[in-house]
């Protein structure tokens, strides 16, 4: 018996199949999403540890080495490769198909908390990136106002972010282009190397000024008060102004302090005025 044959022999059996499809395909287009850029993530991530004014030697002995050694571990790692250059270390880690990124990621924490003290003390931070479609923005944008940059650093901050934080189903708002002021040190070599002064006693003598430290509990009757001495240098002339040798020269006897913003890298421009990407 061929199918037409069947179809006419037993027509109410063709009409509960037809309708079962047809079921199935409604179900599936009302339930099944649709989506431009479904979740996707990559069984991959990257290590990233800013290391600057340094040498790629030497970020190579003293971070990527030990960082690979102990990174090499992980569970279900297929691969891994690293980069050292001047200014940080970069390890790439490559795992199997299958394994479950967040508990990777999780290790990967721990085993760096392992090595953390063998790593140099000026590490401020180290970064773990993994790589989602999740993590593209659905939006971009730039904001320029005329005048002083401090004006636009602040509005950007401190109202345009936070309004757009709170718009319903806005998860997060990354701010590019907004720079801070550093101070700055620069030495003078003509005094500063016939003053015998070491370039480490300088940043210790910086260091221990600019702290604030506890200085325990203060009881008075029933009363407990928690008592703290505020060090911390607030203007440039206190910090030109700490001694840095027994002769009684300064930091700016030795040195041209600044307090501006830092040389820019990168530039976005908006009809010629300095802008914010959002």
């Amino acid at each position: 018996m061929n199918l037409p044959e069947f179809s006419i022999r037993k027509p109410v059996s063709i009409i509960v199949v037809m309708l079962i499809f047809i079921t199935i395909g409604v179900i599936s287009i009302v339930k099944l999403p649709l989506e431009m850029m479904p979740d996707t993530s990559f069984p991959g991530l990257m290590v990233q540890i800013p290391y600057p004014s340094s040498s790629p030697e030497e970020v190579e002995r003293t971070i990527t080495r030990p960082m690979e050694d102990i990174l090499a571990t992980i569970n279900n790692l297929e691969s891994l490769s690293s980069t050292s250059s001047s200014s940080s270390s970069f390890i790439h880690m490559q795992f199997k198909g299958g394994t479950n990124m967040d508990l990777a990621t999780m290790e990967i924490r721990d085993k760096i908390d392992m090595v953390r003290n063998d790593l140099p003390d000026d590490i401020e931070n180290i970064r773990i990136r993994r790589f989602s479609f999740n993590d593209r923005p659905v939006i971009n944008f730039s904001v320029a106002l005329p005048g002083d940059l401090e004006n636009l650093y602040y509005w950007s901050e401190n109202y345009i972010t936070q309004q757009m934080e709170r718009i319903e189903g806005v998860a997060n708002v990354d701010i590019r282009g907004i720079r801070n002021k550093v101070l700055t040190i620069y030495l003078k070599p003509e005094v500063f190397y016939s003053s015998s002064i070491r370039i480490n006693d300088l940043i210790d003598t910086i260091h221990n000024n600019n702290i604030n430290i506890s200085a325990g509990y203060v009881e008075e009757g029933p009363m407990r008060y928690v008592t703290r001495i505020p060090g911390e240098l607030k203007i440039l002339e206190e910090v030109k102004n700490l001694p840095v040798s027994n002769m009684g020269l300064t930091i700016a006897d030795v040195a041209r302090v600044t307090y501006d913003y830092p040389v820019k890298e990168d530039f976005n421009r908006l009809d010629g005025n300095e802008t914010v990407r959002f």
